[in-house]
């Protein structure tokens, strides 16, 4: 008997060679946001970090403030190299009044770059 050999089985061997590089394809794709994911993380947990370190250092100066005799005082934070954290104080009816509280960017020039992240102004 004649051994036959048909299309399908050149078909199968064509279809699961795609399916692998498909497959591989993907593959890289998910590697590849993951690891982008990945840095930005690591770009907005130091740029937290810094924001609490500037909150901390404005805390500090609210307490000294508070027990000073000053009218009114006020100071931009450095928050890495864009950003500012700016707080005002005032003495009010012998209470301290915070007027000012923010986050500003200092440097326009990275606004719409890839290296901006924005900070929530709240």
């Amino acid at each position: 008997m004649r051994n036959k050999h048909t299309a399908g089985s050149g078909i199968i061997l064509v279809m699961t060679v795609l399916m692998c590089l498909v497959l591989v394809l993907f593959s890289l794709l998910a590697f590849s946001a993951a690891r982008s994911d990945y840095a930005l993380s690591q770009r907005m947990v130091a740029l937290e970090q810094e924001y609490y370190a500037a909150d901390a250092e404005a805390t500090t100066l609210l307490r000294e403030f508070a027990a000073g005799t000053a009218i009114s005082f006020g100071r931009t934070i450095p928050i890495g190299e864009v950003h500012s954290l700016v707080v005002a104080f005032e003495r009010q009816n012998n209470q301290v009044v915070i007027t000012k509280w923010s986050t500003v960017v200092t440097d326009d020039s990275l606004l719409g770059s890839e290296d901006y992240l924005p900070l929530w102004n709240g």
